[in-house]
């Protein structure tokens, strides 16, 4: 085997080389901020609801290009046009469009490199899914309002302390899990919530689920404990009624509108939402 032997002044020449490669090719990482939310964004969410107003208007084919003549539009294509008819500019930065993106990720089965036009473009996406992105957008964008407005307290809606934030724990993880192996299959669905859970029941609400999973892990079930709270939130962030339930989980579990499939959306983004916060609390 044949060894080459650098000299010891060639390696000390190539260190302040070595060491500027190395930090060229580490950018620090781009930082990203909420940009706040105005009343234009209101109404730029209004105007692209309207303007995608019928199935006949939805381009399914978003290519991110939104020709000024466009009869047909696709979820990004509307909020650009509403954008420029509202504030005279388009502005992929703007708080609707942030906003926007995190609606996608939220009622979307799964995930996308482009967001918005890969929710679009989705062969599972209906034009009630498109309604209902609309509504549950407006709705994430008048809580950010609210809460940004200089001495904003976030008012109950009739269930106590409904904005509490307890610190999470594995424990709530666990009870989610089993809240969701519970209620696991639609003839295990109770559609009719009156936030009352008899021991020898067969059937289960999205609230009786999580007490039953509460008191079989050993735990005394609390009506403001971290996974109920947490619980909803995520409907605040999923469901397109949720600013006319007085409470959030009887109402959405009844509400007429709200599929199986929603249900399962529903825990899965609770347990994602705990893990996250559970992560966060420990410094990860």
């Amino acid at each position: 085997m044949r060894i080459t032997v650098i000299p010891l002044g060639t390696l000390l020449l190539a260190l302040p080389i070595l060491a500027h490669t190395v930090s060229v090719s580490a950018p620090a990482p781009k930082s990203w901020t909420k940009t706040p939310v105005t009343t234009d964004d209101l109404h730029i969410a209004q105007r692209a609801t309207d303007i995608l107003g019928s199935p006949e208007k939805w381009n399914r084919n978003d290519t991110d290009k939104c020709p000024a003549e466009a009869t047909a539009f696709s979820l990004y294509c509307a909020l650009q046009k509403a954008s420029h008819e509202v504030s005279g500019k388009e502005d992929g930065d703007n708080a609707v469009m942030q906003e926007a993106r995190i609606t996608a990720d939220l009622i979307a089965p799964k995930k996308y490199g482009a967001r918005l036009a890969g929710y679009n473009n989705d062969p599972a996406t209906s034009f009630q899914d498109v309604q209902k992105f609309f509504q549950i957008l407006k709705n994430r964008l008048s809580r950010r309002m609210a809460a940004e407005a200089p001495g904003a307290t976030l008012t109950a809606r009739g269930e106590g302390s409904s904005q509490s934030r307890p610190p999470v724990t594995e424990a709530d993880v666990r009870i989610v899990r089993r809240a969701k192996a519970i209620l696991d299959s639609p003839v295990r669905w109770n559609r009719a919530d009156n936030r009352v859970c008899p021991p020898e029941a067969k059937t289960f609400s999205l609230y009786c689920a999580l007490e039953k999973a509460t008191q079989e892990l050993g735990g005394k079930f609390e009506h403001r404990d971290a996974a109920m709270q947490e619980a909803r939130f995520v409907i605040e962030d999923i469901a397109p009624n949720a600013p006319y339930y007085g409470h959030r989980l009887m109402d959405f579990n009844n509400d007429s509108s709200t599929t199986f499939f929603d249900i399962q959306k529903f825990f899965q983004r609770l347990e994602d939402r705990i893990a996250g916060r559970l992560a966060a609390q420990n410094g990860h």
